[in-house]
């Protein structure tokens, strides 16, 4: 898709133009059309079209319910064990335990939580987003989930027990049980793969190839939760059509007023200010063909990847920010890199780094957001 007045690329579905700010909807009769690409009989070319993308399998869906329930459980155990321990840290009863023990316990479940949710969400994807571009990626995301889990708590129980003093017995063929389980679930899955005549996973895949699938399982991972903590566009696009009313943004935020009310509220009040600020984005940047997923998306993904998708979900904000202030006839010198530079190179200036990151978007979702109001004479 080409940008009617510029000629840039944009997404399919994409309203305004990154480069130049022009409303795709509003195109004139007058519209850009790229030159014709010649074949080798000087006619124009029309590359093959893409077929339609077919839903995974009744076998492939059976298989990813069973085995997102099957890993889904011990994750929710898992999170409640983190949950306990943190509650034994806060009320000093680990001392008798010994100085190691604790920690160790706390890390042994968050690493079991982060990879059985990483089980139970590859699971849940090879039931509902499963095709052919992410099925290697998907498979990968599983086996690597569900192996690791249990050689990781094999591990770390031999660590814990030695530290506690007590003998890991039972536990052993527990785990060894598991990972004979989890072996046999990823030889299930390869051999519905080979059943539905697709070429078995894995199997004569370059490493260009396995990284294409596993972006492309990862943007799969993303359409599915995008709509978590928001509502969809189409609906509220359908509202305000029908009413025709648009509720003026928030302009006045402070970095100063979110560290106060921070402190104020124990930090519930950070949560709240990302859903607002996630709601505001989507509403002034509605049409460029992204979505920025809500609290409960930001919450559950930080959680499973130990808090490394904050940092992303930062980046992904001043970086749609910047692309969409030509739309408003701004320009932003912050974008996400800019963001991501401060969070981890920043981090090093006495913990400053990501108070300076998000003080740029708060600034510049400060700027947009006036720039909508105008826009729309609210």
């Amino acid at each position: 898709m080409k940008c009617w007045k510029c000629g840039a690329d944009l997404m399919d579905g994409q309203r305004f133009c990154g480069q130049c700010g022009a409303d795709q909807w509003e195109r004139p009769r007058q519209s850009y059309e790229p030159p014709p690409a010649s074949g080798p009989s000087g006619t124009r070319w029309t590359p093959p079209q893409a077929g339609p993308q077919g839903g995974a399998s009744i076998l492939f869906k059976l298989f990813g319910l069973g085995c997102a329930l099957c890993y889904g459980v011990p994750a929710a155990g898992n999170f409640l064990s983190i949950l306990s321990v943190l509650l034994n840290l806060a009320t000093g009863g680990w001392w008798h335990m010994g100085l190691l023990y604790t920690p160790l316990n706390l890390l042994r479940h968050l690493l079991l939580f982060s990879l059985a949710a990483l089980a139970c969400a590859a699971s849940l994807l090879i039931a509902l987003r499963r095709t052919p571009q992410n099925a290697d990626g998907l498979f990968l995301c599983f086996a690597g989930g569900a192996v690791l889990r249990s050689l990781v708590n094999l591990l770390m129980t031999a660590l814990v027990s030695a530290v506690g003093g007590y003998h890991i017995g039972r536990d052993l063929y527990s785990i060894l049980g598991r990972l004979v389980l989890a072996l046999l679930a990823i030889g299930v899955l390869a051999l519905i793969t080979v059943l539905n005549g697709e070429p078995a996973p894995l199997l004569h895949r370059s490493p260009a190839e396995l990284n294409a699938s596993l972006r492309s399982a990862l943007a799969a991972a993303q359409d599915l939760t995008a709509g978590l903590g928001n509502r969809s566009r189409d609906s509220r696009s359908a509202r305000t059509a029908s009413y025709s009313v648009y509720a003026p943004l928030k302009t006045n935020r402070s970095l100063v007023a979110y560290i106060l009310l921070n402190i104020l509220t124990c930090g519930f009040y950070g949560w709240y200010f990302l859903y607002k600020l996630a709601q505001d984005i989507n509403t002034t940047c509605d049409g460029d063909g992204r979505r920025t997923p809500g609290l409960a998306a930001f919450l559950l993904l930080s959680l499973v990847t130990c808090g490394f998708y904050s940092i992303y979900w930062y980046y992904c904000v001043g970086d749609r920010l910047a692309v969409n202030a030509p739309r408003y006839g701004l320009t932003f010198q912050e974008n996400g890199t800019t963001v991501l530079l401060w969070y981890l190179v920043g981090f090093l200036l006495c913990g400053i780094g990501p108070l300076v990151a998000l003080y740029f978007i708060i600034k510049n979702t400060n700027i947009l957001c006036s720039a909508y109001n105008r826009y729309n004479n609210l």
